[in-house]
């Protein structure tokens, strides 16, 4: 009788367990863990699918689909971190990526390399470009940090110009790269061919990578929200006046307020803004903040009752005669003494 031997695939049991924990509004240590395990054995299916179509495709191709595929797991769960505004937590990941592949994941392979081979071969050439291209990157992440710190009194949309400025000839830079070692001077990046064989069909490992790439992405989503929700209650548990929570018997509206200065000097583009706003794809951005939106037909956030909001309507003549009443009521019920 065959023994069973442990396998990084047990772990997809947590997928549909994660799911149903998301579902049931589980607690949110459960579903971070239940999402964070599945993620492993999902990775793990996307590299051997990564690896399979290597050797369908050949070496070249083949390190392009390596690299193009490999990191995708982690530009997932940047993405969904990036639209829940968590930058912080986005930066630790890259910072962790690029050392883990670096340091750790290199590191191994000199290491494990030389225990076995006396002497190992490289090509030289593709080193050299691999390396200039580090250094431009590196280069890259650098300058909008020495922007910053050197010119000190910057404004955020000149901040934002030189980071899009700066991604953009980077995007540039790969695909140069691309196109030298894989069109232009692909004569001198040629490897021997493998001698290993494929053991999934070319259509198998195509659907397995696509398919453990979606079931990704959505347990990102499940890890990503049970992490901001997780921060919020820890907040709370120690000390912060913060809280999660729907009102059952009413609460007070405070609308965001939108409007054309008088004397703008580029009304088209605010008034293209505003449009934006009030579209169904501006509602969507103003629910992944936590707030309600107000066009008929858009989802509200997590945790908002089902049952519509009724917006009761406003005596303005009342306020108008009552300011400062109201305004001492107010103070009374809001503000801490």
């Amino acid at each position: 009788m065959a023994r069973l031997r442990p396998s990084l695939d047990w772990l997809l049991v947590l997928v549909p367990i994660s799911i149903a924990l998301e579902l049931a509004g589980g607690d949110d240590l459960l579903i971070f863990v239940a999402s964070a395990g599945a993620i492993l054995p999902l990775a793990g299916l996307i590299g051997r699918a990564t690896e399979q179509l290597a050797l369908h495709t050949g070496p070249r191709i083949g390190g392009l689909i390596n690299a193009t595929f490999g990191n995708v797991t982690e530009l997932i769960i940047a993405i969904f971190l990036i639209l829940d505004d968590e930058i912080e937590i986005v930066k630790a990941s890259l910072t962790g990526s690029i050392l883990g592949n670096l340091l750790l994941v290199l590191g191994l392979s000199f290491l494990l390399g030389g225990l076995k081979h006396e002497q190992q071969s490289y090509n030289a050439q593709a080193a050299q470009i691999h390396a200039t291209s580090l250094v431009l990157a590196v280069t890259g992440l650098l300058m909008p940090a020495l922007f910053a710190l050197g010119s000190g009194n910057e404004t955020f949309l000149e901040r934002e110009v030189v980071s899009a400025t700066v991604a953009a000839v980077l995007i540039a830079l790969y695909a140069a790269a691309l196109a030298f070692t894989l069109v232009t001077h692909e004569h001198l990046f040629r490897t021997p061919a493998p001698e290993e064989h494929p053991d999934w069909s070319r259509r198998k490992a195509i659907g397995l990578l696509l398919g453990a790439t979606a079931v990704v992405a959505l347990e990102a989503e499940f890890l990503v929200a049970s992490v901001v929700d997780f921060f919020l209650r820890d907040l709370k548990a120690k000390g912060s006046p913060v809280d999660h929570l729907w009102p059952r018997e009413g609460a007070i509206l405070i609308p965001t307020p939108a409007g054309i200065v008088q004397g703008a000097r580029n009304v088209a583009a605010a008034q293209a803004f505003l449009r934006y706003l009030y579209s169904a794809d501006g509602q969507r951005l103003f629910v992944q903040q936590g707030y309600v939106p107000v066009l008929p037909g858009i989802e509200g956030p997590k945790g908002m009752p089902p049952e519509k909001l009724e917006i009761l309507a406003t005596d303005e003549a009342y306020i108008a005669t009552h300011r400062e009443e109201l305004k001492a009521k107010y103070r009374e019920l809001f503000e801490t003494k």
